[in-house]
């Protein structure tokens, strides 16, 4: 395929964006002039085949055909593109049940796209965190959007997955390091905690209002997937400790890829190294100090750049024979 100028490919993304715009402005001008109510809804529902099929022909024919955009990448306009059609509607209900099918759907695909990803790698090697990153990387290329996106759906991924088992390539041994510390326990005792109080909370604010009722228990639901998750992925995302490399992981709110070489010292924790505990206000098991600062990643991919850290593991004398302590 021919390389495009990039002069020419800022032209063909203006104007996608003027030709979307202007559908969606004379559309929804056309919508809302509607006299009545059954009038309205006749033309929303003419109006969403130029909001959906014609901007997405005219995404594919001006930026996917000729290579600057990836097919995958049509997923998302296109369900852009129905929650859009679905404010041309004069029923609330439609919106939110459109919001709520392109939510699925978009979590749907992209799990599909997951299951694939990490069956060429082989299940086993693939980190299901990374699948889903490198999956909406493909069909999304905004940086701060992928991570938000990629922390919600792996949260949606350990909450639900439940035939899903600890990610343990071969060649690496895998160490726990979370029992010890009892916040996970703690982390799967409040779903039940959450469950209990969904349905008292709901008829008491049902009492006062409905759409409050409502708004406060699906944020309970949401919690609820929140709490399973985080807690689901202590146990399956464990610290993996290779001969090229340690893998540092607290679940989902810590992560650490350090090849062997830059660790410069390995030994047990003193009461002192508390101050580089992951997480905060533990008492570690284990120390490690790098040659120079490292990259630690957490959720919504927040970095920190840190030079030692310390961790507790349900094992210490096994992961302490895996990496082999050495002096500072």
């Amino acid at each position: 395929m021919v390389a495009i100028a990039p002069r020419a490919v800022r032209l063909r993304y203006a104007v996608f964006v003027a030709l979307a715009l202007l559908i969606n402005v004379i559309d929804g001008m056309l919508t809302r002039s509607a006299g009545d109510a059954r009038r309205q809804l006749i033309l929303a529902i003419a109006s969403c085949f130029d909001v959906v099929l014609v901007v997405v022909a005219l995404y594919y024919g001006l930026l996917v055909r000729s290579g600057v955009r990836t097919k995958a990448s049509m997923i998302i306009v296109t369900l852009l593109a129905m929650i859009r059609a679905g404010f041309l509607f004069p029923s609330g209900s439609v919106k939110m049940i459109i919001a709520g099918i392109c939510e699925l759907g978009f979590i749907g695909i992209v799990m599909m796209y997951v299951q694939q990803v990490r069956k060429t790698n082989r299940e086993s090697e693939a980190d299901p965190v990374e699948a889903i990153r490198t999956t909406i990387r493909t069909i999304l290329p905004l940086p701060i959007a992928v991570n938000a996106l990629a922390a919600e759906l792996a949260i949606v991924y350990y909450a639900f997955s439940w035939w899903a088992k600890p990610h343990n390539p071969v060649n690496s041994q895998a160490f726990t390091n979370y029992a010890k510390i009892g916040r996970a326990d703690l982390l799967s005792v409040l779903p039940i905690v959450c469950i209990l109080e969904i349905i008292p909370i709901h008829l008491l604010l049902q009492l006062w209002n409905s759409a409050v009722a409502w708004a406060a228990t699906g944020l309970s639901a949401y919690a609820l997937i929140w709490l399973v998750g985080l807690a689901r992925s202590f146990p399956l995302r464990p610290t993996l400790v290779a001969r090229d490399y340690v893998y540092l992981r607290y679940g989902l709110i810590f992560q650490l890829h350090v090849p062997r070489p830059l660790i410069a010292c390995s030994r047990r924790a003193v009461p002192e190294d508390s101050q580089f505990a992951v997480p905060r206000k533990t008492e570690p098991t284990h120390y490690i100090e790098f040659v120079r600062e490292v990259t630690a990643e957490g959720l919504f991919g927040f970095r920190r750049r840190l030079t030692r850290v310390a961790l507790t593991f349900d094992d210490q004398p096994a992961f302490a024979r895996a990496l082999p302590q050495t002096s500072e």
